[in-house]
């Protein structure tokens, strides 16, 4: 291969790269707003802000657990609204049973996050 190639290549691997970082970073703070308040607990929410930037491996094993507590196995959490929920939940710092009473809407725009970040990432 000529050096003009090899380093058209390179570019190129440079230029994925750097659009999957961007498409890393823009998935991985994310801040959805509920079409209401919604109150729960004795507190009102009118905003969810996912950090995903703050979880590490323990909340993804911790994730597994509570599931497999539930006795729910799951093959592709990308495709798991359960998986979804407990992540989002664990990124917000809310209870995940509390996501389960989100509007549909709100809970499709958490969920769809949830999904966005998992796909960015893999």
């Amino acid at each position: 291969m000529s050096e003009k190639k090899e380093l058209g290549a390179a570019i190129e691997e440079m230029e994925t790269e750097l659009d999957m970082d961007a498409e890393i970073k823009r998935a991985s703070d994310v801040t959805v707003r509920l079409s209401k308040p919604m109150n729960y607990e004795g507190k009102t929410y009118t905003k969810l802000e996912l950090d995903f930037n703050g979880m590490t491996g323990r909340d993804m094993e911790a994730i597994d657990d509570e599931l497999q507590a539930l006795g729910v196995i799951i093959a592709n959490p990308t495709l798991s609204h359960k998986y979804q929920r407990i992540l989002a939940a664990r990124a917000a710092g809310v209870p995940s049973d509390m996501l389960e009473h989100l509007p549909l809407r709100d809970y499709q725009k958490v969920t769809n996050a949830v999904r966005r970040f998992l796909l960015a990432t893999a």
